[in-house]
C-alpha cells in the first residue's frame, strides 16, 4: 500500500474520531439541563465548570463547534474523493467515492448525536474538554465562516430572537416532571414570566381604597393615619385626590415628631411622586422601580385623574404570592368550601374563575370578580342579588356602600343557557 493512501486512511480515521466528538459535544450542549450542570459546578465539578456558562445558551460555543464539525466533515469527504481519484478515473472516482464519504460523515454524526441525546448531561460533562479546546482553536474559523451569514442577515434586516417565555416554561415543565423544580419555585417562575402580560390596572390599589392626606393637614394628623393604617408611605394631594402632589414617608414623619417638628408644614416632607399610566406593563414597571429605588407609583387614567396606586410589594406578590405583615387584616380573600363552591373577595382577579372553576373571562371592561358580576347583572347590586352565568351562580354576600365586598360562587352541574339570569 502506498504511503499516501495509508496516510489518507489514517487521516480519515482520526478525523472521524474528532468529528464524532465534536458532533456529540454540540448535541449535548443543546440538550443538557442547565440547572443540573450549574448544580454540579457549584459543588466543585471541574468538568461542569468548563461548560456551566454555555449549557442552555450554546450560542456562546456553538459557532466554534459547528465550524470544527464542518471543516472536519469537508476534510473527510475530500480525502475520500482523493482516494477514489487514485483508485479509479480521476473525475468519476472522485465523485463516486466522495459521495460515499458524505454518507459516511452523515452516519457518524447521526450515530453520535443519537447517543449524546439520550444522556445529554453525562455527554456534556465527558465532552467538556472537547468543548473548551474547540472554543479556543476554532473561534477564528467560526468567525470567518460566519461572515456570509452575518452579511445576509444584516442585508435582510434579520434579527435573531432570544429564547422566549415558551422555551422557559417548557424547561420548567420538564424539570417539574423529573422533580427538579419545587412547587413554590414553579409558581415564582411563572409569576415572573406573567409580568409581561399584565398591566398596572390589574393589580393597583383602586382609587376608592387609597388612604391619602391633604397637603394642608398637619404632620400630627398624617402621623395618626400612618399609626392607624400601618402604612410606610402616604400619598399627599391638593384639594382632591386627582391632584396628587407627592408622597410622604412614615419614617420622616416620625423623625419630625420626635425632633419637635410636628408644627412644620407637611409640604416640607413631601417627595415628588411617580406617575404611570394604567396600561404600564408590570415587567417594565418593576425594572424602573428597582432602578430608581421607588416603592410607590400613582396610576393615572386616560383623563389624567388618579385611578389607583401600585407599590413594590404589589409587584412582588405577583411573583411570590401574598405577603402579609403585622398590619394586614387577617381576612382571607378566598374560602374554598368545596370543589364547586367558594366565597371570594369581590376584588379578586377574574383569573380565579378560570383557575378554580374553569370559566374563561376576558374583557377590558373589568378586572375583578365583582366587576364581572356587575357586568352580567347590568345594574348596581344589592346584598342577596344573584346572577347565573352558564353553570355558575354568583351571589352578593356583603357590600360597603355601593361596592361589593364578598360574594359566593357556586358551580352547578345542570345545563343552563349562556348569559346572565338575574334573581
Amino acid at each position: 500500500m502506498e504511503l499516501a493512501v495509508l496516510l489518507a486512511i489514517v487521516a480519515i480515521a482520526a478525523s472521524s474520531v474528532v468529528l464524532g466528538a465534536v458532533a456529540a459535544a454540540e448535541t449535548a450542549l443543546e440538550r443538557a439541563n442547565d440547572v443540573r450542570i450549574q448544580a454540579l459546578a457549584s459543588r466543585g465539578d471541574a468538568r461542569a465548570r468548563r461548560i456551566a456558562g454555555s449549557v442552555g445558551q450554546p450560542q456562546k460555543l456553538l459557532g466554534s463547534l459547528t465550524a470544527a464539525r464542518v471543516l472536519f466533515a469537508a476534510f473527510i469527504v475530500a480525502t475520500f474523493a482523493y482516494l477514489g481519484a487514485r483508485a479509479y478515473s480521476p473525475l468519476g472516482g472522485a465523485i463516486g467515492v466522495g459521495m460515499a464519504g458524505g454518507a459516511y460523515v452523515a452516519l457518524v454524526q447521526m450515530t453520535v448525536g443519537l447517543v449524546a441525546a439520550r444522556r445529554p448531561e453525562e455527554a456534556a460533562l465527558q465532552m467538556s474538554q472537547v468543548v473548551r479546546v474547540a472554543g479556543l482553536i476554532f473561534a477564528v474559523p467560526a468567525w470567518v465562516l460566519g461572515l456570509p451569514a452575518r452579511f445576509v442577515a444584516r442585508f435582510l434586516h434579520v434579527v435573531v430572537a432570544p429564547g422566549d417565555a415558551t422555551d422557559i416554561l417548557t424547561l420548567v415543565e420538564r424539570e417539574e416532571a423529573t422533580g427538579g423544580v419545587e412547587e413554590q419555585e414553579r409558581r415564582m417562575i411563572r409569576g415572573i414570566i406573567a409580568l409581561e402580560d399584565k398591566i398596572a390596572r390589574e393589580i393597583m390599589v383602586p382609587r376608592i381604597d387609597i388612604a391619602a392626606a391633604d397637603i394642608e393637614d398637619s404632620i400630627a394628623d398624617v402621623t395618626a393615619i400612618v399609626n392607624e393604617r400601618g402604612f410606610s408611605r402616604v400619598p399627599v394631594f391638593r384639594e382632591n385626590i386627582d391632584d396628587i402632589v407627592g408622597i410622604v414617608y412614615a419614617k420622616e414623619l416620625l423623625r419630625a415628631v420626635t425632633n419637635g417638628g410636628a408644627g412644620r408644614d407637611l409640604a416640607s416632607l413631601v417627595r415628588p411622586p411617580v406617575f404611570i399610566p394604567e396600561s404600564k406593563r408590570l415587567d417594565q414597571l418593576l425594572t424602573e422601580m428597582r432602578g430608581t429605588r421607588q416603592h410607590m407609583a400613582i396610576v393615572v387614567d386616560e383623563y389624567g385623574g388618579t385611578a389607583g396606586l401600585v407599590t413594590i410589594e404589589d409587584l412582588l406578590e405577583e411573583i411570590v404570592g401574598e405577603i402579609e405583615d403585622e398590619y394586614d387584616v387577617a381576612t382571607p380573600q378566598m374560602e374554598v368550601l368545596s370543589e364547586d363552591e367558594v366565597i371570594l373577595d369581590a376584588s379578586s382577579s377574574t383569573e380565579v374563575l378560570r383557575e378554580l372553576l374553569g370559566l374563561d373571562v376576558d374583557s377590558e371592561d373589568f378586572d375583578t370578580v365583582g366587576g364581572y358580576l356587575i357586568h352580567e347583572l347590568g345594574r348596581l347590586p344589592s346584598v342577596g342579588d344573584e346572577v347565573r352565568v352558564g353553570p355558575l351562580s354568583m351571589k352578593v354576600l356583603s357590600m360597603s356602600g355601593r361596592r361589593v365586598r364578598r360574594l359566593r360562587i357556586l358551580r352547578t352541574h345542570d345545563e343552563e343557557p349562556e348569559g346572565a339570569q338575574p334573581r
